[in-house]
């Protein structure tokens, strides 16, 4: 049981990292073409 929750958390927060990067990458490449 516990396995099976902390899979699915880190599951959760791994793809939440993963699109806040991609949001992060996205600003940078604006402000690049921007400057």
């Amino acid at each position: 049981m516990r396995d099976g929750t902390e899979s699915i958390s880190m599951a959760i927060t791994g793809s939440a990292l993963n699109s806040e990067g991609k949001i992060k990458g996205f600003c940078d490449k604006i402000s690049r073409a921007a400057i």
